[in-house]
């Protein structure tokens, strides 16, 4: 499944029905049989909390420029139980005036897109995550799982990227 929650309001996308938040243009569609998040010029500007979760082998694809911006709080697109792969040529800015998070528990694949994500002064933190739970920190593991860019820009203030995996890129800027 797939669920967007901006601050107590939001829930389960319905598969193939576009979603736009109060406030938002553009849209996010789900599509079950893919298990893709369509991300369509959606934009979104709030003072809320927005999360963003899907589980399992997951693809967002972006479509044109795609902004999030949460004035008060954080944002988090996550992915449980699976690989998250995030292609379609578009864009996405997530823009936050505490953290701005896009995490993963299997291999982050980041396919010929443009990704910003900006937290500001004294807040948590911007990055792309990767939070694999089948491995033991603790042991000194490292995971079987990998941050992948490849044709990729990726930037933001305050961004950085943590693995317990491998990180490769390759024709990024």
């Amino acid at each position: 499944g797939a669920a967007i929650g901006i601050g107590n309001n939001g829930g389960e996308l319905q598969d193939g029905v576009p979603y736009t938040p109060n406030g938002g243009t553009g849209k996010i569609t789900w599509h079950k049989d893919t298990n893709t998040l369509e991300f369509d010029n959606f934009v979104l500007e709030t003072d809320e909390d927005v999360t963003i979760a899907t589980i399992g082998d997951a693809t967002l694809i972006l479509i044109g420029d795609n902004c999030i911006v949460s004035k008060g709080n954080s944002i988090l697109i996550s992915n449980h139980y699976g690989s998250l792969t995030i292609k379609g040529g578009g864009s996405l800015t997530l823009d936050s005036a505490d953290s701005a998070i896009i995490e993963d528990g299997g291999s982050l694949n980041i396919e010929g897109v443009n990704i910003t994500l900006n937290s500001s002064e004294g807040s948590e933190a911007a990055g792309l995550i990767l939070a694999d739970t089948n491995m033991d920190v603790d042991q000194n593991q490292m995971s079987k799982n990998a941050i992948n860019i490849t044709n990729s820009t990726i930037g933001g203030e305050r961004m950085q990227i943590l693995s317990y995996g491998g990180i490769y890129l390759n024709g990024n800027s």
